[in-house]
């Protein structure tokens, strides 16, 4: 034992450098490592979640739910899959054998759903989750206005705060939930559609063909290269009514003239009140290595700069998920 002191007391410097040099370590890798309630972790477990509107529970699983799983039941390494219907919506938990190459799965998995488009409706969204701990929501925003409308309060969230908040480093995707969104409907009238011989397919053709804007070429002349772009974008009710569906009698037929256009909004799956107030939800998910909390400091931030900016029209209430 009075040799180790002995030691000890000789060596007490080199002893003294390594104690700070390993307290300056600790420090650095503190500050350094992400940090968060929970490691970021990845299971054998994909969801597959397909949407086409507000169909029947019928059409549902007959043109969503059935083909999906019949395609996903063949990707290597499955053990499991289990699925909800529900009116428009199809979940699918696709759950693998352990040791499954996850990266691998994935290419798997998008490779069948993109097989299965062609028995699936044309406007059916597909998404595809790989389940981890990032996969749900860390934190959430309840967004109210005492002056706005649930409409302007949708166009001021989704089209101001969104790209803001967007780039805040280590956000993934930014979900708005209970909106009341915009919308433009076009209500045609059967018996105008047959006077003129028309079917809701031209119409629809029609309307896409001009609400669009393509690349068209470049222009080189004196060392300088312009790019030229053609079509238009329709920005409101009057664009979309005076739209030109077809020619009879050498005139124009507009949109107007066999539907009557107005603003509405589409439907809402879900009410959500704040505190007492109508409002909407962000739902914040991170990126797999981000510091859950510097990305809520960030946030919190974020969303007060707003709030300023808005001089209290806007009212922010968080919820760490």
């Amino acid at each position: 034992m009075k040799k180790f002191v002995d030691w000890l007391d000789s060596n007490r410097i080199a002893i003294v450098f390594a104690a700070v040099l390993l307290c300056a370590g600790g420090l650095y890798m503190y500050r350094a490592l992400p940090k968060d309630v929970f490691p970021n972790s990845e299971f054998p477990r994909f969801q597959v979640v397909a949407d086409i509107g507000f169909a029947s529970l019928e059409t549902t699983e007959l043109n969503i739910t059935r083909p999906l799983e019949e395609a996903l039941k063949t990707v290597p390494g499955v053990r499991e899959t289990r699925s909800i219907t529900e009116r428009g919506t199809s979940t699918i938990d696709i759950y693998l054998k352990w040791g499954t190459d996850l990266n691998q799965a994935w290419q798997y998995i998008q490779s069948r759903i993109d097989q299965t488009r062609a028995l699936m409706p044309a406007a059916a969204s597909v998404q595809t989750t790989k389940m981890t701990t990032s996969a749900y929501p860390m934190s959430e925003y309840g967004v109210w206005s005492d002056t706005l409308t649930l409409k302007q309060l949708y166009t001021t969230v989704r089209y101001s705060a969104v790209p803001r908040l967007i780039g805040v480093d280590g956000v993934a995707r930014l979900d708005i939930i209970g909106a009341e969104e915009p919308e433009i409907w076009v209500k045609i009238s059967p018996e105008k559609l047959a006077g003129y011989n028309l079917d809701p397919a031209a119409i629809s053709a029609a309307v896409a063909d001009i609400n669009n804007v393509s690349f068209l070429g470049t222009v080189t002349q004196a060392g300088k290269t312009t790019f030229a772009v053609g079509g238009s974008r329709l920005a409101g009710v009057p664009d979309i009514g005076a739209v030109v569906i077809a020619s009879r009698m050498g005139k124009p037929l507009y949109l107007r003239d066999v539907a009557e256009v107005t603003e509405g909004r589409a439907e809402i799956r879900r009410l959500v009140s704040i505190n007492g107030h109508k409002g909407l939800f962000i739902d914040v998910l991170k990126q797999g290595e981000a510091d859950g909390l510097r990305l809520g400091s960030d946030l919190d931030a974020k969303f007060a700069e707003l709030e300023k900016e808005y001089g209290g029209k806007l009212h922010v209430a968080k919820w760490d998920l």
